[in-house]
């Protein structure tokens, strides 16, 4: 079989992917990291090699810059804070080299970054569409431990469950007499995939990517069930669909639509507090009922915090890595 550019960009591209599940916020981020870097690093040499850098396309420097601010300023004030120095200086180095590495030697060229992003999207998809079928099963009374595969060690706390056909359970949520399922994708946890499904979808959306590709995205961010994640994941579809609608009205139309959204932003205002404030089972009331021990935990800790927090890997804990 001939290799040609196009298979190799294929391969590349599912390489990205591959080491995408070994960095953070992935599920085996917190075990793998090092691997990923490799695999990384790897591509990049095999693009510098296979790939004419003449037609490659300018590098997204000011996206690399601002990584950069951001970085800098985490290691100053974790220097000064609490951080634990030596993880922080891994991170930073992990992550520079990883985004740089990306920018500037293979997501320049157009053929790769293109299969990257349709691939990682057909992947949240199709795992948005699994998470809903154990989701029914469930509700149609198959318990966990028949939906069960294997258990599935992350490096964290708990370790999580792969149901079938291919979902990996972060945990069952129990809220008075509702119990749920809630989903993490391939990540660290079901907020942080929501995060993904959501910028998955709307990416789909603008790209015209097929209806089925777009349902599978909407299923990820429900399955999550997360309250912030549900609020922002409605607000980007009234700012993706109310320009277009806007730009389909004549003058006058939109104005008076303008005026009177002006008139009723305060009314929905309100209904969108009430409703994240009293919603069973999912609002703030609600939540303050069932994650009491939690809230009681952590309110301690972050009343005595800064204003800038208490710096990245502030914490020997578990868990610390995702604060």
């Amino acid at each position: 079989m001939i290799l040609t550019k196009k298979r190799l960009a294929s391969f590349l591209a599912l390489m990205i992917l591959f080491s995408f599940l070994l960095l953070r916020p992935s599920i085996f981020g917190q075990l793998y990291t090092t691997i990923g870097l490799a695999i990384i690093a790897f591509v990049a040499v095999l693009s510098l090699i296979f790939f004419d850098r003449s037609n490659a396309r300018p590098p997204d420097v000011w996206f690399f810059i601002s990584l950069l601010v951001f970085w800098v300023f985490s290691l100053l004030f974790g220097v000064f804070g609490e951080s634990n120095v030596v993880f922080l200086f891994k991170a930073v180095i992990s992550n520079l080299l990883f985004v740089g590495a990306l920018c500037f030697f293979v997501l320049c060229y157009k053929d790769i970054s293109l299969l990257v992003v349709k691939y990682y999207i057909y992947s949240l998809s199709i795992l948005g569409f699994s998470s809903a079928i154990s989701f029914c099963l469930f509700l149609f009374g198959v318990g966990v431990p028949k939906l069960e595969l294997m258990i599935v060690d992350t490096g964290y706390e708990n370790p999580s469950l792969l149901l079938f056909p291919l979902s990996i359970l972060y945990h069952d949520m129990h809220s008075g007499l509702l119990n749920v399922l809630r989903f993490q994708s391939v990540f660290r946890e079901s907020g942080i995939a929501q995060a993904f499904y959501i910028w998955g979808g709307a990416v789909a959306y603008y790209c015209r990517m097929n209806n089925w590709v777009i349902i599978g995205l909407i299923f990820g961010v429900l399955m999550a069930f997360s309250t912030t994640g549900f609020a922002i994941f409605i607000f980007i579809i009234i700012l993706i669909k109310l320009p277009a609608y806007l730009s389909k009205i004549s003058g006058k139309l939109k104005m008076a639509a303008m005026f009177l959204g002006l008139l009723l932003f305060p009314i929905l205002m309100a209904l969108v507090g009430y409703l994240i404030a009293y919603i069973p089972y999912f609002g703030v009331v609600s939540k303050i009922e069932t994650h009491a021990a939690s809230i009681n935990d952590r309110y301690p800790e972050i009343k005595s915090l800064s204003f800038f927090g208490s710096g990245l890997y502030s914490s020997s804990e578990v868990n610390s890595g995702i604060n």
